[in-house]
């Protein structure tokens, strides 16, 4: 928003009216810095981009506990969903004695591994940067990869 009157953002290219006057597109393009606070128009820089899913607003983090509580959850229903590909070959198993490939077996246990490490990495977190910067790293997101079927 970077032009604002009477806090209305006026975009730049697009006309405008005040005070019973209309401005033309380019009004704001060739405008001098007098010109605009002759009709109270202010500079407002855009904000500055952050974390939206950590922190409130900059420097204003969310709950760091409530976080932790979210993002096992979130850790937990990642797990649950890659696992839960692959029940019926179990259940297949029980009913028609047909084996579960060694592969697949190691693979869900890789992935319940993968679940415990990260969460008890965000649990070990103190600050709502330290979760940020972990769940927003590349080893939060890497989970083991999925056995190729034979």
């Amino acid at each position: 928003m970077p032009y604002v009157l009477n806090e209305q953002t006026l975009p730049i290219g697009a006309a405008f009216q005040h005070n019973g006057i209309k401005y033309p597109p380019n009004w704001l393009q060739l405008s001098t810095e007098q010109d605009r606070d002759a009709l109270g128009i202010e500079w407002r820089p855009e904000p500055e981009p952050y974390d939206q899913t950590c922190y409130w607003a900059p420097d204003v983090p969310k709950d760091h506990g409530e976080l932790v509580a979210e993002y096992v959850d979130t850790t937990k229903g990642r797990a649950y969903g890659l696992l839960q590909k692959s029940d019926w070959l179990f259940i297949r198993e029980l009913d028609n004695a047909v084996p579960v490939d060694e592969s697949t077996r190691s693979w869900r246990e890789d992935v319940r591994l993968a679940c415990q490490q990260k969460i008890a990495a965000i649990n070990a977190t103190t600050t709502v940067a330290e979760l940020a910067s972990y769940v927003t790293g590349s080893e939060y997101a890497l989970w083991p990869t999925e056995p190729v079927e034979t």
